[in-house]
C-alpha cells in the first residue's frame, strides 16, 4: 500500500518466488539422479569385470585371484565417486 505499489510489489514477489522455485527444482532434480546413477554406474561394472573376468578364467587367461583383486581395484575406484555424489545429493 506504500505509494500505491502493493499490486506490483507482489508481482515481483511472485516472479522472483516462481524463479527460486523452478532453481530449486531443477538442483534438487540433479542431486537425485547423481547418487542412483553412480550406484548404477558402479554395478555394471562389477558386472562387466566379474563376467569378462570369468569368461578369461574359463581360457585359461587368468587366475581367479587376478579377478577377484581386480574387482578390489575397481571398487576403491567407484567408491570415492559415488561418496562424492552421496555428498553431492546434501548439497
Amino acid at each position: 500500500k506504500v505509494f500505491g505499489r502493493q499490486e506490483e510489489s507482489a508481482r515481483d514477489f511472485a516472479e522472483q518466488n516462481e524463479a527460486l522455485y523452478e532453481a530449486g527444482f531443477k538442483a534438487q532434480f540433479a542431486s537425485g539422479i547423481m547418487q542412483p546413477l553412480m550406484f548404477f554406474i558402479s554395478n555394471i561394472n562389477y558386472v562387466l569385470v566379474a563376467v569378462v573376468g570369468g569368461l578369461r578364467v574359463a581360457s585359461g587367461a587368468l587366475s581367479i585371484g587376478d579377478v577377484q583383486a581386480f574387482i578390489q581395484y575397481s571398487r576403491q575406484f567407484s567408491m570415492p565417486l559415488t561418496q562424492v555424489a552421496s555428498m553431492a545429493n546434501l548439497v
